[in-house]
């Protein structure tokens, strides 16, 4: 809640992205199915995904859920960012996007990034091992991590897993 610390007031906002973003890179993204996580214990959706017709109207559903409580906010984010600051880029991550109905899921990258040790990502690690996965992570840890050190992005895409959609430079 804006207003709410360590939140500032909404009416601050734009005024505290313009101060932020003269000295601080940023790196900010969506996932490509972030509301499939919220769906996933529904029987019917689950079933009815599995049918052609209905199959792409729970797609364009996921879609548009996804753009109203992610994608959009990131977007904006970014655009108002980038204004004060060159390095700015925007991902979307899609890793097991068309695999399972997890795919491209909230909170899907942190597999990549943190492994898993117990069974509480079985059904994120479809039919992975946490080898499968500490290997599959590499190239986006390694993204993060040269962001981290350097406040750039020097790819336009970690392939099966997440695209830079934009970047300013």
């Amino acid at each position: 809640h804006y207003g709410v610390y360590p939140l500032v007031d909404k009416k601050e906002i734009n005024s505290k992205i313009i101060e932020v973003s003269k000295n601080h890179e940023l790196l900010i993204g969506y996932n490509s199915r972030e509301v499939s996580v919220y769906l996933i214990n529904s029987k019917t959706i689950r079933n009815l995904s599995k049918r052609a017709i209905t199959k792409k109207i729970i797609e364009k559903g996921i879609e548009i859920k996804d753009n109203q409580l992610f994608s959009k906010d990131a977007i904006d984010f970014y655009k108002k960012y980038k204004k004060n600051q060159p390095n700015t880029y925007l991902y979307k991550l899609y890793w097991q996007e068309g695999e399972s109905f997890l795919g491209g899921c909230h909170g899907i990258e942190f597999l990549l990034l943190f492994g898993a040790s117990d069974g509480t990502a079985n059904e994120l690690m479809k039919d992975y091992t946490i080898e499968d996965i500490i290997e599959i992570g590499k190239p986006l840890r390694k993204l993060w991590a040269d962001f981290a050190k350097t406040g750039k992005v020097e790819v336009n895409e970690v392939p099966s897993i997440l695209k830079i959609v934009e970047k300013v430079k």
